[in-house]
């Protein structure tokens, strides 16, 4: 706070021992029905004893909107007060912590060459993420990790239904590679869908779990790669099989390759290539996808679902969003150009992420994104939202927790 003239210092002062809104400076965020409680009760003078900061005795809320109030107890120099008490007409909002992603937490890994982590997924109180190297990581807390091997060359995502966790990739000895689990990533069995080929056009980049659907064999896991292919399996996320479409693939929406897949309101929605957008209605098969209208023809690189709304993301810092299920799709003012690869969405926000370290922020359904503050200048590719923070992953073994 600044004043126009030299102040009496023994008149500023600050209440210290609790939230009531006492002294001649005060600082609420609820109209002054209480205050922050500062830990000095005389604040930092400077300017000639016209400026004087305000210490809180603990962190402010991140987003939230303060007011300052100066009372008519303040006196200069010359002991005259102010003529009236003064509340603060602008208000100030404080900014995304700069703390609020924590450290990279220690990875399992050992050896020279650290993968990159695609992935990470959250279901039953426990953290999976997959890598680049065909590796499940497994944690509790997201702090400590524990590895599994497996037989896949990549893994490109992992997602959790029915107390199931399903991860998809690539093995070069045999195409499309998908493995399961079903006690919580402790042990992990491999899948054999028959859209699986020798070469890496049976390659499997997204997937995700349609629950609360109408279908007739319940819900089940969809997973997406390759020139188009989409498959579906039962929700104990076994037999993968192929659709119309990977039978007879003159009957595609698409050749290209698609990226990113998501499900809500008993609609799926995929991204891909050259700002590909298919819609699939739930309505027992898989053949039933459709062509939309995309607003971008870059490429798509994922796609999410939270609070009736689909947010895609992809590269150059494209950001797309349907409200309508998929059906229209509008581009967002995106705050990078830094391509973004993965996007979550959990306590009414959306988190992207992306090259060089970009974390872009929603709280308003998607309408704009934030930049966040960076701790790694690394590629990042994977986030989920559990217990109560967002999970970041990205190159070479990173893994951010949310503080």
């Amino acid at each position: 706070m600044t004043f126009n003239e030299e102040m009496d210092t023994s008149t500023i002062t600050t209440n210290t021992s609790d939230t009531s809104c006492s002294g001649s400076l005060q600082v609420s965020s609820d109209s002054f029905n209480t205050c922050v409680q500062m830990s000095s009760s005389s604040p930092i003078s400077s300017n000639s004893n016209k400026t004087y900061t305000l210490d809180p005795n603990d962190n402010l809320s991140y987003v939230t909107t303060y007011q300052i109030r100066v009372t008519t107890g303040v006196k200069d120099t010359t002991g005259n007060s102010l003529g009236y008490q003064y509340n603060s007409s602008s208000v100030s909002t404080t900014s995304i912590d700069p703390n609020r992603w924590g450290d990279i937490k220690t990875h399992p890994y050992t050896g020279y060459s650290i993968p990159n982590i695609r992935s990470v997924s959250f279901g039953n109180n426990t953290y999976v993420a997959a890598d680049q190297s065909g590796n499940i990581l497994v944690s509790s807390d997201a702090s400590s990790w524990t590895l599994k091997t497996t037989n896949a060359s990549w893994f490109f995502d992992v997602a959790f239904g029915n107390d199931i966790f399903v991860a998809v990739g690539y093995s070069q000895s045999a195409g499309g590679h998908i493995v399961r689990s079903t006690d919580d990533g402790s042990n992990w069995s491999e899948e054999n869908p028959t859209l699986r080929s020798t070469s890496t056009n049976g390659t499997l980049y997204a997937l995700t779990y349609a629950e609360n659907t109408t279908s007739s064999n319940n819900d089940y896991f969809v997973t997406v790669g390759y020139s188009g292919k989409i498959a579906r399996a039962p929700d104990n996320g076994s037999g993968f099989g192929q659709s119309q479409e990977n039978v007879y693939p003159s009957l595609r929406e698409t050749k290209n390759y698609l990226l990113g897949v998501a499900y809500g309101n008993q609609s799926f929605v995929a991204v891909g290539d050259d700002g590909n957008i298919l819609r699939g209605a739930d309505n027992g098969t898989l053949n039933v996808w459709d062509n939309m209208t995309s607003p971008t023809t870059i490429d798509l690189n994922g796609v999410t679902f939270g609070n009736n709304t689909f947010v895609g993301v992809g590269d150059n810092g494209t950001i797309v969003r349907s409200t309508d299920n998929g059906t229209s799709w509008d581009n967002v003012t995106s705050p990078t150009t830094q391509g973004l690869e993965g996007i979550g969405f959990g306590n009414s926000t959306f988190i992207a992420v992306g090259a060089s370290g970009t974390i872009l922020k929603s709280t308003d359904n998607g309408t704009s994104f934030s930049s966040m503050n960076k701790s790694t200048t690394l590629g990042l590719y994977g986030v989920v939202y559990g217990t109560n923070k967002f999970v970041v992953t990205g190159s070479a073994g990173t893994i951010i927790v949310e503080r």
